[in-house]
């Protein structure tokens, strides 16, 4: 009995993609250059994502102020960041340490129609990167070009982007309490993960305008 496949679904039974090294390189091609987080489950999807370090997640990470994650809390905060009055008359804050990075991209490995779905739901926050072993066949490129994501394929010694999806997020999605729920979400994955090390501290012209004591 033979089982039909669906778009994409080609490379079933291929070798796992190696992560992280190989969503690196898929990142890059695809022109983000952040930092990776391996396998997050945000929002009850399994995805990656690729991340820039803000300046005040270098603050944060240096003087180990973690993720904060409770809702309300980002809510006020969000809120009062729009209407510009993170700060009382006196000149002291409002409590909210900053936002510790901004999204630049999902990655999914999933096979195709998970990923494609996964993906798409996330479009609002930051667009998506299909990974792939090899090129998928011209319906599946046509499904992931529709959608606006980016496919990329992936072999040990190259990543070739051969379907240019969205730079940036839906012009349609607004700010949400939501995207900085994954901010924080994300930045306590990559400080528990040690994703941050004390190097790439020391390397980095983003503390408090230049390295950490």
């Amino acid at each position: 009995m033979s089982t039909r496949r669906r778009p994409g679904d080609q490379t079933v039974g291929a070798p796992q993609i190696n992560e992280p090294d190989h969503l690196h390189a898929a990142a890059t091609a695809a022109g983000w250059d952040g930092l990776v987080v391996v396998g997050a489950r945000l929002l009850g999807l399994n995805v990656s994502a690729v991340v820039e370090m803000l300046p005040a997640g270098w603050q944060r990470a240096s003087a180990a102020y973690g993720a904060i994650l409770d809702r309300p809390t980002l809510s006020v905060w969000e809120v009062l960041a729009s209407t510009g009055m993170e700060s009382r008359s006196d000149g002291s804050d409002l409590g909210d340490p900053g936002r510790p990075v901004r999204i630049q991209a999902f990655v999914s490995t999933r096979p195709w129609r998970q990923a494609i779905d996964d993906l798409r739901q996330l479009n609002g926050v930051a667009p998506g990167i299909v990974v792939r072993r090899v090129a998928p066949d011209r319906v599946a490129m046509a499904d992931a070009d529709y959608h606006g994501l980016t496919v990329v394929a992936v072999s040990n010694n190259t990543s070739r982007v051969v379907v240019q999806g969205r730079r940036d997020r839906l012009e349609t999605a607004g700010r949400t309490v939501t995207v900085r729920l994954l901010e924080e979400t994300l930045f306590g994955l990559a400080l528990e993960r040690g994703l941050l090390t004390t190097a790439a501290l020391r390397n980095s012209a983003l503390v408090s305008g230049g390295t950490p004591s």
